[in-house]
């Protein structure tokens, strides 16, 4: 069973039609949060139809806090809701997209799933998601781009609902405090670490366990070094995605290229956790006890990095500290 928990505040009757189409799934508990909307807009709660679970509150708490309430309930009163999807009440989010995220979160436990609004070309604000959906995946385990760090369609299981029914925040910065919290959770551990040369430079193989970076340094970030990189990477079995970060390590600047295995997609990452995650295993080679932390600054804003290893091996991983993001569409984690 799952849960889907829409904050509402003074909407109108797309909210009861939304509400309508999603009960005609067996599979699907609804949460409403009606986050001091007043009395005008009582009939359009009214309206909705009786297995609606509605919570309601005489003064407006704001998005995050209506989000918190919701979480907090179907943490006490919905145990057999194994993950949930918050969505918008404005009619903006249709089923498919409900459905398209919630079916990702069941593939990913662990992650957290964001349905990006498609903003390119002519394609109105509120409208479809399409194929941008397959890049929006904020995975704790692998990352992938997102380019939506507003949307209100996300989906998580009961360990996300844990982490961030606490999340600072009352009103929109909830939503960007639930990605930073996100990020500064640990990362997987390196799966096997390798030197490796192409075209005469020497860089560092990593592989994270769904996702594998070459660590290069001295060579101009450029698609045909990519190519050129590319067989590295055949010999690695169940890559979702792998990429080629260009490493400056006297100013710590990385340029990440990262193609996207399913789609075949090169993207030019605005900034990539894992591929942060790489630099610092490659930069912390030579430590055999101790921790390594190192900004690094990428074309999106700068992620710290933090590696602990023992005996030379590599412990703990983690991104997060003083993130800063110039551009809001681009976090990878």
């Amino acid at each position: 069973m799952n849960a889907i928990l829409i904050p509402a505040y003074k909407p109108d009757d797309k909210l009861v039609a939304l509400t309508d189409q999603l009960l005609t799934h067996d599979d699907l508990k609804l949460v409403v949060v009606d986050d001091g909307s007043g009395e005008a807009f009582r009939p359009v709660f009214e309206a909705l139809d009786k297995r609606v679970t509605l919570i309601s509150y005489p003064d407006n708490k704001g998005k995050g806090g209506a989000l918190k309430t919701g979480i907090r309930y179907i943490m006490d009163h919905m145990p057999e809701c194994e993950r949930l999807v918050t969505a918008d009440a404005d009619g903006q989010h249709r089923y498919a997209d409900i459905r398209r995220v919630l079916d990702k979160s069941e593939e990913m436990p662990g992650a957290l799933v964001l349905g990006s609004r498609a903003f390119d070309g002519d394609v109105p604000l509120r409208s479809r998601f399409g194929n941008a959906m397959t890049r929006q995946v904020f995975a704790i385990a692998s990352g992938v781009k997102v380019r939506d760090t507003q949307t209100g369609l996300r989906g998580f299981d009961r360990d996300g609902m844990r982490l961030f029914v606490d999340v600072p925040g009352d009103r929109y910065e909830y939503e960007i405090n639930m990605l930073l919290t996100a990020a500064r959770a640990e990362m997987p551990l390196p799966r096997a670490v390798r030197a490796a040369e192409v075209e005469g430079h020497a860089g560092t193989l990593v592989d994270l366990a769904g996702i594998a970076h070459l660590v290069i340094e001295g060579v101009a970030p450029s698609e045909d070094f990519f190519r050129a990189a590319e067989p590295l990477f055949s010999a690695i079995e169940g890559l979702d995605a792998y990429g080629v970060i260009f490493l400056d390590r006297t100013s710590h600047r990385m340029t990440p290229l990262v193609k996207v295995v399913d789609t075949g997609t090169l993207i030019w990452e605005g900034s990539c956790g894992s591929g942060t995650i790489a630099c610092a295993v490659a930069e912390s080679t030579g430590l055999a006890d101790g921790l390594f932390e190192q900004d690094y600054f990428q074309p999106a804003g700068v992620v710290r990095a933090s590696i602990e290893r023992r005996g030379g091996a590599v412990v703990s991983a983690a991104i997060g500290g003083p993130v800063t993001l110039d551009e809001p569409m681009c976090i990878t984690l």
